[in-house]
């Protein structure tokens, strides 16, 4: 073997076998987190020396990372591992596990240090990055020798227990198959076996690769069954490729995030919002985006197309929409998700929707009722409610239907008027069809803008479209998930012939599934 002529971005891990499922935390994180790669024994072709595999992997890497525990410390292939970093002038970065006195041989050498016991994961590694950025400086300054040709290099003879410390019977056993290996290069079944059996619950595919060889020997006991360990480690295999696309995914999407977070900087508010909106569409699971989305948060004035607007109604405590919502508005809702996401209906809605099978308003395809600026018809109690909990969601504002209450006071004021321009009726102040003199449909929200507007400048409170409240009719109550089965409508519309339905304190109930071409709703804020 030849080493590399330069160190590389490798970080080689040495650790004590009752350490390794901690290292293999510490191996997935450093892969998850940073740019460099990482190197330990699993990596270990079958055909190779091991101590020669190991020797090479110290001579290429960019840093050595001890993980200190008694163990490691009396362990000699550990310090024989060391010792050979030291040798070659290596960075060590010392990962204190456990409390342990403190190598003597480490006492002379620069090198970062880190207590790591009580550590989650990601301060772990922000350790170690702390401790790489160090070293980087320290390879620009010759701290380090970046001459690690083999042949300048003595290797060390592969380690061996002292003499006077008594072996059990098992360590002999298994030193004597390394010296085995050592000699002639392959690894005796039965202690594939063993490191089979260790590593089949911590690293799948380094299991693979030791039943594959496995299951080439000619010695293999009876006792073992390849067959049955190849259908128990393919379902294993199974969970760790979709547990390995999901740590990818959400690497990914990290990835993405900071990336995100970047690019918001250099937007107008309104188009970072609507950046941000997109990665939490694609990307549903992610918390950390609602945090920046905080911060290019849309309002609803931002958000709605025109025309919109809040009028506010003086010392009540709420404002009321300017307008009925709009087919275009409308429209917001339905390419957001809107009817795909249960987490903006009733529970009673959904389920409506569901049996149903509503996917847009009921006359979405008409080009009667669709036009861009014309109020949104065909919409049942539940889907107005489902379209007020989506805004409220995704701006952070408290928006619903008006109440009752709020309607008819943001439409007559305190003055006890008939209808919201005064106490006449003028049936040219608002879409109708008093006489049999109407139009036959809905107008734009905006026609009669400035003439039949309430003593607040709420316009089309009176025609056009009956209006949902949030109210039951019967009850007077307001709550989204009581089982009413008649809420209120205010407000006349496009095809009513009585000048009545059109006062302030006219009442009309619907059922809340209710979907007629007179029926639309507008919006309150409190």
């Amino acid at each position: 073997m030849t080493a590399l002529t330069t160190p590389n971005k490798t970080l080689f891990l040495s650790y004590s076998r009752r350490q390794t499922t901690w290292c293999d935390e510490l191996y997935t994180a450093i892969d998850t987190y940073t740019h460099f790669y990482r190197w330990r024994d699993n990596k270990i072709p079958e055909s190779a020396d091991w101590w020669d595999s190991i020797c090479l992997n110290i001579e290429g890497s960019y840093a050595f990372i001890a993980i200190l525990t008694q163990d490691y410390l009396d362990s000699v292939y550990c310090m024989g591992e060391l010792d050979y970093a030291l040798k070659l002038k290596k960075p060590v970065i010392a990962l204190m596990l456990q409390d342990v006195d403190y190598p003597q041989k480490l006492n002379e050498q620069r090198l970062q240090f880190a207590r790591v016991a009580d550590l989650e994961m990601p301060q772990v590694i922000n350790k170690v990055l702390s401790a790489t950025n160090q070293i980087t400086i320290g390879y620009m300054q010759d701290d380090f020798s970046t001459d690690i040709h083999p042949r300048k290099h003595l290797r060390p003879r592969v380690p061996s227990p002292k003499a006077a410390t008594p072996t059990p019977k098992e360590d002999v056993i298994i030193n004597q198959q390394i010296d085995e290996v050592a000699v002639h290069g392959q690894i005796p079944t039965r202690d594939l076996m063993r490191r089979y059996n260790e590593e089949k619950g911590r690293n799948i595919r380094l299991a693979r690769d030791l039943l594959d060889k496995i299951a080439q020997r000619q010695d293999v006991p009876v006792f073992f069954n390849v067959d049955e360990e190849d259908k128990e480690l393919h379902i294993a295999e199974k969970r760790f490729a979709e547990e390995e696309r999901q740590r990818q995914r959400m690497k990914q999407i990290r990835a993405d995030y900071d990336d995100l977070a970047q690019y918001v900087t250099t937007l107008e508010k309104s188009a970072a919002a609507k950046a941000i909106k997109r990665f939490i569409v694609a990307y549903p699971d992610y918390g950390d985006p609602q945090e920046l989305l905080q911060k290019y948060r849309l309002s609803s004035r931002d958000l709605l197309v025109a025309p919109f607007d809040w009028i506010e109604i003086p010392k009540k405590g709420y404002s009321i929409a300017k307008y009925p919502v709009t087919n275009a508005q409308f429209a917001q809702f339905i390419d957001a998700g809107g009817y795909r996401n249960d987490k903006w209906w009733t529970d009673a809605g959904w389920q409506k929707k569901q049996s149903e099978n509503w996917t847009e308003p009921r006359y979405w395809g008409d080009s009667k009722w669709n036009g861009d600026t014309q109020p949104v018809v065909g919409v049942s109690w539940f889907e107005a409610v489902a379209f007020c909990l989506w805004l409220s969601d995704i701006t952070d504002e408290k928006i619903m239907l008006p109440t009752e209450e709020q309607w008819q006071y943001a439409a007559q004021g305190d003055d006890g008027r008939a209808f919201p321009w005064g106490k006449q009726w003028n049936r040219d102040l608002c879409n109708n069809n008093v006489d049999k003199k109407g139009i036959g449909k809905t107008t734009a929200v905006m026609q009669y803008e400035g003439k039949g507007d309430s003593p607040f400048g709420v316009v089309d409170m009176s025609g056009n479209v009956w209006e949902w409240c949030l109210t039951d009719y019967k009850k007077k109550t307001n709550d989204i998930n009581s089982d009413a089965n008649r809420r209120v409508l205010r407000g006349g519309s496009w095809g009513d012939g009585n000048a009545g339905g059109f006062r302030c304190d006219c009442r009309l109930f619907w059922y809340p599934r209710g979907r007629n071409d007179g029926v639309g709703f507008r919006l309150s804020r409190s």
